[in-house]
């Protein structure tokens, strides 16, 4: 994106979560970093060390509890950074989660989004 097409209003919110969520999967709503595209959402949760991307799909839904259920998930193990520093920005204007965490000379960053034309991670 470049600066001629930054929404002034929307560039400002960026979401900084500097603790792992504790709520997802939740049935009544979830506490991390979120992507999606109004087809497929994203919900990133876990400790530095093992990050899960949850993935759910707008027609993947539970008869019993009328909620989205997430069919699948991708989990990334970095056992190295046991008791790293978290980091996650939900940045709106970009619509992208970027995530940083650190542990002594360790130093890990990560990218994740959803495509607005597509169905991916």
């Amino acid at each position: 994106m470049t600066k001629e097409t930054e929404n002034p209003v929307v560039s400002r919110h960026v979401a900084v979560f500097t603790e792992p969520p504790k709520r997802v999967p939740s049935v009544y709503g979830v506490d991390g970093p979120l992507l999606g595209n109004g087809d497929v959402g994203v919900v990133l949760s876990g400790e530095p060390e093992e990050q899960t991307l949850w993935i759910g799909k707008i027609d993947f839904w539970s008869k019993v509890l009328y909620i989205p259920l997430p069919p699948g998930a991708v989990t990334i193990s970095i056992p190295a950074l046991v008791d790293a520093s978290y980091r996650q920005e939900q940045d709106l204007q970009h619509a992208e989660v970027r995530g940083r965490f650190e542990k002594e000379t360790i130093h890990v960053t990560s990218r994740s989004w959803t495509p607005a034309t597509n169905n991916a991670l």
